[in-house]
């Protein structure tokens, strides 16, 4: 077997299965990286697969130790502080919920999951600081102002300090026992939550006095004194990453939240990442945070393609590197796109408006089936026979903004003006169009480039539109399938369900209809306002939509892309649902969402008789 198409770093589409040295093997950073690695409080916030895990992990010294990029010794200079990794175990979602079921009061039940969440924050607080011993941070001349030479005294005496002050039996005197026992305190708490809910035995909570009271910064900050003591600094930072904090209980993701405005000590900052959209995440109004003042927010959606391209190109010559394909460029692997052939003729010295061009073409063949379009040309003076004499301010208003719209036109109607039942997926190929489709979300990107890239070294010739398009529609098969589970509807005889997928194929539908259906326009609507006449129960899977990715909040690059309320926010659909519905991946005009579902007829009065209903008790809510 050929060593190069064994299973890879590139297969694996989720940081959470990664050690911080295998993420730094393949990581290319976006812009957003620059602004994370700066000490500040963060607020990392995208869609699932947008990247805030591998952003967070390549923070840790294992991944900086490792990691080989031109950049990769100016964020080494440029970090002073170590990093602590805390993800939101999924384990606890179950431990809390059955603590939710001891019949204990509201304050213990707190302390309870604070407990876990505190516990888990020393535990990797004191990994952290063990790989500073590490003889590999001795050797990196980057690195190696965080090594610690520790002998075995020091070790000895340190483990005792640990000891006292995080309540722990120490029967080995080394950091490895101390894990352990933090372990086990986990476990404890486990245990004491297992024998009460199924009434083994009545244990008091006493047994866990020791521990369960103490409160989480007060326990950071002794902690943060007693590693600096023991590496004789300080004054030594210390930045807490916190992962996927949408599934932490409400209140320890506000008490994180507090402390993006306020610290006592100095030494400690946050680093926090989130899914965009949640009804409890109004930050000003809980913790008297402010976006630019007491953290520095950091969004991983581009709401706009141009903006995604340039980490599409740098993450494909990555892949390339690795196959040893270093010269090798996208166009020459995935083609050009269908969308942007028009431009093919410039780059080969050839008129792109001439007789011979392809947009020439495609506007005759559309004029001959689309009255509107001739319409259109008619109005704006524009023969289609000397587009090539047309100014380039001429082109550029009157042809180019168009180009999207005609290409889509004109194959998905036939001669007689009707829309086709092809499904034409691979007019959605080549090189742009599939960087496009992928909108820089790396987990999307790897999933849809990876097997293409693949099948090129197995090959050594380029992807044909057929193969790309089975790759894409899989893609989209599998997110269908995603979005399907969050949340649907509980069916009954009398109730016709309605939930996510059937929102999204009304705004779907509707767009399309207006690209397609009805007289041509150079502008057609393809995105919408989520405006007061809409129900709650849309907007709250609409704001699950935004976590999935499944649409995308369109909003001004100054703006925090966190969301509280969906009210009066401009949204489109993921560019991955373009070959879904036929749409093109552009930003024009956008309409009412009220007025797109036709709210009053299709959702309104259904809802009142009854007709539809929602039900999110049983979809896992996010």
């Amino acid at each position: 077997m050929n060593a190069q198409l064994d299973p890879t770093i590139f297969d694996s589409l989720n940081a959470r299965q990664l050690t911080p040295a295998q993420i730094a093997q393949s990581f290319i950073p976006p812009e957003g990286f620059f602004d994370l690695i700066k000490r500040n409080n963060n607020l990392l916030i995208g869609p699932r697969g947008s990247g805030k895990t591998t952003l967070l992990k390549m923070l840790q010294l294992p991944a900086l130790s490792t990691w080989k990029h031109d950049r990769s010794l100016e964020v080494s200079n440029a970090i002073d502080y170590i990093s602590v990794f805390i993800p939101t175990d999924r384990a606890w979602e179950k431990q809390w919920a059955l603590i939710d079921q001891l019949n204990i009061n509201s304050s213990i039940n707190k302390q309870l999951k604070k407990a876990i969440f505190t516990t888990h924050t020393l535990r990797q607080m004191i990994d952290s600081f063990k790989y500073c011993t590490s003889e590999d941070l001795k050797t990196n001349a980057s690195l190696a102002k965080f090594y610690i030479s520790l002998s075995k005294d020091q070790e000895v005496a340190l483990v005792k300090n640990l000891a006292h002050v995080l309540s722990l039996k120490v029967e080995i005197p080394s950091l490895d026992y101390v894990i352990l026992q933090l372990k086990m305190r986990l476990s404890d708490i486990g245990v004491f939550i297992n024998k009460n809910l199924y009434r083994i035995e009545s244990v008091s909570i006493t047994e866990l006095e020791k521990f369960i009271y103490v409160e989480f910064m007060n326990a950071i900050t002794i902690l943060i004194e007693i590693l600096n003591t023991a590496m004789k600094r300080a004054d030594q930072k210390w930045a807490l990453l916190f992962d996927e904090l949408e599934i932490a209980p409400k209140d320890i993701r506000n008490e994180l939240f507090d402390n993006l405005r306020s610290t006592d000590d100095q030494r400690v900052f946050f680093k926090l990442s989130i899914s965009p959209y949640a009804e409890d995440l109004d930050l000003s109004k809980t913790t008297g945070s402010y976006a630019g003042h007491d953290y520095v927010p950091i969004n991983l959606t581009y709401s706009r393609k141009e903006n995604a391209r340039p980490f599409c190109e740098a993450l494909f010559k990555q892949m390339c590197r690795f196959y040893k394909l270093e010269d090798l460029t996208p166009s020459q692997v995935f083609g050009i796109s269908e969308f942007d052939k028009g431009n093919e003729d410039k780059s080969r010295e050839k008129s792109s408006y001439g007789k011979d061009s392809i947009l020439y073409q495609r506007f005759k063949r559309l004029a001959k089936k689309d009255p509107s379009f001739v319409d259109y040309l008619t109005k704006k003076n524009v023969d289609i026979e000397n587009m090539d004499k047309l100014t380039e301010n001429e082109r550029a208003s009157k042809i180019r903004k168009i180009t999207n719209v005609v290409c889509l036109r004109e194959i998905f109607l036939n001669d007689v003006g009707n829309i086709r039942t092809i499904k034409k997926t691979k007019i959605f190929t080549g090189v742009k169009t599939l960087f496009d489709i992928t909108e820089g979300n790396p987990r999307l990107f790897l999933g849809l480039i990876g097997p293409l890239l693949k099948r090129f070294v197995r090959t050594k010739r380029q992807i044909s539109s057929i193969e790309q398009a089975k790759i894409i529609n899989i893609a989209i098969d599998r997110f269908m399938a995603l979005l399907r589970t969050i949340p649907t509807t509980e069916q009954t005889v009398s109730k016709k369900p309605i939930g996510l997928i059937e929102i999204l194929d009304l705004i779907g539908k509707s767009f399309q209809s207006k690209i397609l259906k009805e007289d041509f326009f150079p502008e057609p609507i393809t995105s919408f306002i989520i405006d007061e006449q809409v129900p709650e129960e849309i907007k709250k899977l609409l704001g699950m939509a935004v976590n999935a990715g499944a649409i995308i909040y369109v909003h001004e690059s100054e703006e925090t892309p966190l969301l509280d309320s969906m009210e009066n926010k401009e949204f489109r659909l993921s560019h991955l649902l373009a070959p879904y519905y036929r749409l093109p991946m552009i930003i024009n005009k956008s309409q009412k969402l009220s007025r797109i579902l036709n709210i009053e007829t299709q959702i309104i009065e259904p809802l009142k008789k009854g007709q539809i209903t929602f039900d999110f008790d049983k979809s896992g809510e996010q």
